[in-house]
């Protein structure tokens, strides 16, 4: 997928993807305002913690909600 956000590269997208990239910004964002999401980003970027960590229904609320307004 990260290859996709070259300039360079100009598809196809797979279905998703728009909506993975939004999601990816928003956690992200919310990483940088929130010690809890922080530290999962941390796990998984790491290699302490599986990707899937990152759409635990829970975690994806809080993280996306976090983003949302700092956005």
């Amino acid at each position: 997928m990260a290859d996709l956000a070259l300039p360079h590269v100009d598809g196809p997208y797979p279905a998703g993807y728009r909506a993975i990239r939004w999601a990816s910004g928003l956690i992200f964002k919310a990483s940088m305002r929130d010690h809890r999401v922080n530290h999962r980003v941390g796990q998984v970027t790491t290699l302490l913690a599986h990707p899937s960590a990152l759409a635990e229904p829970r975690f994806l609320m809080r993280a996306l909600a976090i983003g949302a307004r700092a956005a």
